[in-house]
């Protein structure tokens, strides 16, 4: 029987209820023999002095690795599909090394060490293009093939999710009984590497690894034939916090920082960086030690995705964020969907099934599909029944979970404890039909019977030993609308006024122009623009970001604008109109000389700033503090020419009775702001 005791965590929000529990034992012994307190888990009943006298063997006994396990020599290649706004032809390649120089010369345009999580690494990436259909050969060091899908074409992809090999940090439960660290590689080089699989998929809690260790161990493994197919995968709880939920610790939690660097998806963060680009396809701005006490989430948009393959749209996501958060996103998502040609089919991924352990109830995958399904866009694909989910968390393989018939799918059952099932799931959108097939592997004959088969004929040759979850004809939809042409005189860009990184919308700032129901298209710049022009409602633009105006993106159409109310977000931009009334003035401002404000001393930091926010002088750090709806503060460093440019902080909730005096700061506060204490004070904030 498993010991339970119940343990509580402080953190920001609230109180977070954590179960000490036998799984965790290794994970928790091994971090008691670095130093932790076996107090801080409630743990000192199981992890006591003869146990870490035995170097926590008698707890990690379910954590076999491999004695003299086959190697792989090939390079660690990943093939992700180029963000669903960028051409169909466009894939990312990216090479994982422990170099810093890439493995060959003049193919890859981004090279760098890992940042924050898993250092040892060095990522090497490029986007580039390729012929759909056609078998494309490139030099990464070694020659390679892959192979994109026609635009339209029915493709088929193997589908994995919480695959456990090795319980150093979480006890896997059917590691031993499944043998799941030599039939897990063994299945993804039989069933992967097979011609008939266009990708493949692994939905989170990725090898419940902290270190990286066992993702290696478990990459060393795999073919570069598998290696060389098109992948995705959305991270889950335990790739954010190792032992499955928040606060998660601040130092040595990967926090989904080393997931998206490892594998290299093109997400959100990526769209604008393009074939021959030598920018970051991440957003790392966010330490995720920042703050004490808890590991500090990425930026969303390095987890949140859409793309085509074949006749296959996906959206994938991240349970961990809010749904308020992720709203825009969807929106987006769901048109983009309606408007590629030849998707038959969406399919929506995620991780968690239920909420909890990080996820909020709208954000677990069964909620989630159900706040898109009826998003304009996401509506027609499921009112044909072409709106599909998959998701793990829940240690099993089986369909229609949570009632969803015909719609949901879980993938979860590969090692740990839960229903004990262990197999490998595909999805299939050829012959003009919608198949889900399982392969049980969950004893010794099953796994040899069609892994041999596999290798000798072809999974497509071996469905006599499959099961068919699903099997539905694919309902088509209407051809997706032209976007519309460029009219002659737009009127030009300069006539707009632009607000960067700033998203107004229904409760927040604006509301659409009357009879818009979500976006009005994918425009460019100046189409967006002419289609406000057309509306009389219409006083401002909304449009995803892109560095080209010439880039059809997302566009809204939106009316009564407060541009104080509006939320600074960098997946967009907003536009006023010319005949948009001018913006009351910005508030003046009061000086506070000689005085320092920061965390615990009078203020916090706005939302998503770690340390200074630029190096400007004082008109632009204010401006800075003005894009923000947070700030009613800036501290800068002392400087008696206001045009110099020196660090700016933009600060928050600003009590100056608690700030410090010091001659090297400067704080100046908004006049009036109801967040900042009207108290007889010289002083504000940094650090």
């Amino acid at each position: 029987m498993v010991t339970v005791i119940r343990f509580l965590f402080l953190y920001v929000v609230g109180v977070y209820s954590w179960e000490f529990q036998e799984r965790f034992s290794c994970g928790v012994c091994n971090e008691v023999l670095e130093g932790a307190a076996c107090e801080k888990f409630d743990a000192c009943h199981a992890i006591n002095a003869s146990v870490l006298a035995e170097g926590c063997e008698a707890v990690c006994n379910n954590a076999p690795l491999p004695t003299n396990p086959t190697r792989s020599v090939a390079p660690e290649l990943r093939v992700t599909k180029g963000f669903g706004t960028k051409p169909y032809d466009q894939l990312r390649i990216s090479v994982i090394s422990s170099v810093a120089s890439p493995p060959v010369d003049g193919f890859f345009d981004y090279s760098a060490q890992f940042k924050h999580r898993w250092t040892d690494n060095f990522l090497h990436t490029a986007m580039k293009e390729v012929q759909p259909g056609v078998p494309t050969q490139l030099n990464i060091g070694e020659i390679v093939t892959v192979k994109l899908p026609l635009q339209g074409q029915g493709v088929a992809g193997v589908l994995i999710a919480d695959p456990c090999t090795n319980g150093k940090w979480i006890g896997c439960a059917y590691v031993n009984i499944h043998q799941t660290n030599t039939r897990i590689p063994g299945l993804i080089n039989a069933f992967v590497a097979d011609a008939s699989t266009d990708f493949w998929s692994i939905y989170g809690d990725n090898f419940y690894d902290r270190t990286g260790e066992i993702t290696k161990d478990v990459y060393d493994r795999i073919s570069i034939q598998a290696k060389s197919k098109i992948f995705t995968t959305v991270p889950g709880n335990h790739d954010y916090w190792v032992f499955g939920g928040p606060p998660g610790d601040q130092f040595q939690d990967q926090c989904a920082n080393a997931h998206m660097q490892y594998y290299a998806q093109d997400a959100k963060a990526a769209e604008n960086v393009g074939v021959g680009s030598t920018a970051a396809p991440f957003d790392l701005s966010i330490d995720p030690g920042s703050v004490h006490g808890k590991c500090s989430l990425p930026v969303m948009t390095n987890s949140f995705w859409y793309n085509q393959v074949g006749n296959l749209g996906m959206v994938g996501m991240s349970g961990a964020y809010s749904l308020d958060e992720a709203r825009g996103f969807m929106a987006e998502s769901c048109i983009w969907l309606s408007q590629q040609p030849g998707v038959d089919v969406a399919l929506l991924v995620g991780h968690w099934d239920v909420s909890g352990l990080g996820a909020s109830n709208e954000m677990a995958m069964p909620a989630w599909y159900t706040e898109m399904s009826p998003l304009p866009g996401c509506a027609e694909f499921n009112q044909r029944g072409m709106l599909k989910f998959v998701m793990g968390h829940t240690h099993c393989n089986q369909p229609h979970p949570h009632g969803h018939v015909g719609t949901g799918f879980m993938v979860a059952g590969f090692g740990m404890g839960g229903c004990g099932n262990f197999g490998m799931p595909i999805i299939d959108t050829t012959e003009g039909r919608l198949r889900f097939w399982y392969f049980d592997t969950s004893n010794k004959a099953k796994y040899d019977a069609a892994v041999a088969c596999a290798q000798e004929k072809g999974w497509r040759q071996c469905l006599d030993l499959a099961t068919s979850w699903l099997d539905e004809a694919i309902v088509p939809g209407p051809a997706p609308h032209p976007t519309p042409p460029v009219p002659p005189s737009p009127p030009t860009p300069s006539s707009w006024e632009k607000h960067a990184d700033t998203n107004c919308y229904q409760g927040h700032g604006a509301v659409s122009v009357p009879g818009d129901a979500g976006a009005y298209g994918m425009l460019s710049l100046a189409a967006c623009e002419a289609a406000c022009q057309k509306s009389s409602d219409c006083s401002g633009i909304i449009m995803a970001q892109t560095a080209d105006p010439q880039q059809a993106v997302n566009c809204w159409r939106i009316a009564s604008i407060v541009l104080s109310q509006c939320l600074p977000d960098k997946m967009y931009n907003l536009w006023l109109s010319p005949s948009t009334p001018t913006p009351p003035p910005p508030p003046s401002w009061s000086a506070h000389q000689n005085t320092n404000c920061y965390q615990f001393h009078g203020a916090n930091a706005v939302p998503g700033d770690v340390g200074p926010y630029a190096k400007v002088n004082l008109a632009d750090c204010e401006a800075a503090c003005k894009k923000h709806n947070s700030c009613t503060g800036i501290v800068m460093e002392q400087t008696p020419d206001p045009q110099v440019s020196v660090k700016c902080w933009r600060i928050m909730h600003v009590d100056l009775s608690h700030c410090v005096s010091t001659p090297a700061f400067n704080v100046w506060t908004v006049a009036g702001s109801p967040s900042v204490a009207q108290v007889n004070a010289t002083s504000v904030i940094v650090v």
